[in-house]
């Protein structure tokens, strides 16, 4: 997994600590993933919900879903030499079995979402000089989040009849990855210490 997909799985981790912690103003849900949802012999215990990293489609009976979506990844150099920051929207498509549902769990997320979280290496080995397991660097908030309705995708959906309860959490980020491992600027390491 590459420093893109790290950080993706990172919002879903904190999506998933949100859901799970139940000390909020929702109740603890079972938070399941991809593997669940494309096994059809899988029953979840309620409350639930199904969170994933990839684009998906889901059934009626396996809302609500959310979707988690960096859909533009900028490249942010924060210190000489590092051009490892990452920048852009983070978006959760939330979708639920009536409005009510969709719109209790965006509003939820989005009044919960914390300032700023740990961006970890979920690699089974050690990557850019960090452990597996261990924390690479940080993400902040450069704006609060909004929560939204689909626009005008949501009329081709509607038409179809399968996505009909929609709200999106969206807002902007500054992702600050350090190298555990400062490797020089120029080719002569000899000039560096």
């Amino acid at each position: 997994m590459l420093l893109d997909r790290l950080v993706k799985m990172s919002v879903r981790a904190e999506v998933e600590r949100l859901l799970a912690d139940g000390t909020g103003e929702l109740a603890a849900y079972n938070v399941y993933g991809e593997d669940e949802l494309r096994d059809s012999t899988f029953v979840p215990t309620p409350p639930y919900c199904y969170l994933v990293v990839s684009r998906i489609e889901p059934t009626p009976t396996q809302l609500p879903f959310i979707a988690v979506d960096l859909p533009d990844i900028g490249r942010e150099p924060f210190e000489l030499g590092n051009r490892s920051g990452r920048q852009g929207p983070i978006e959760l498509s939330v979708l639920g079995q009536s409005e009510g549902e969709a719109t209790d769990l965006a509003s939820y997320l989005a009044d919960s979402w914390v300032n700023s979280f740990v961006i970890t290496n979920y690699n089974e080995y050690a990557y850019r000089g960090y452990a597996s397991g261990s924390p690479m660097g940080y993400v902040e908030l450069t704006n609060m989040p909004r929560v939204r309705g689909p626009g005008e995708l949501a009329e081709a959906l509607i038409l179809e009849g399968s996505l009909y309860h929609w709200q999106i959490v969206s807002f902007d980020y500054q992702a600050i990855i350090r190298d555990a491992i400062m490797r020089p600027l120029y080719p002569r390491p000899d000039l560096y210490p």
